[in-house]
């Protein structure tokens, strides 16, 4: 998996979290952690990577 595809993915499921009625800034933190969780990707590396 790439850098562009590791970023569509954040924002995919973080547009789906606040679809369903989660804080925007909440939502964009589930889904950094279920990224990293999933592929198996420091928490830490995956903030630096988009920026936060």
């Amino acid at each position: 998996m790439d850098t562009f595809e590791i970023i569509s993915k954040i924002y995919e499921m973080r547009d789906e979290s606040i679809a369903e009625g989660i804080t925007s800034q909440d939502a964009m933190v589930f889904a950094e952690q279920s990224v990293a969780e999933n592929y198996h990707i420091s928490y830490n590396s995956l903030r630096k990577l988009i920026g936060n």
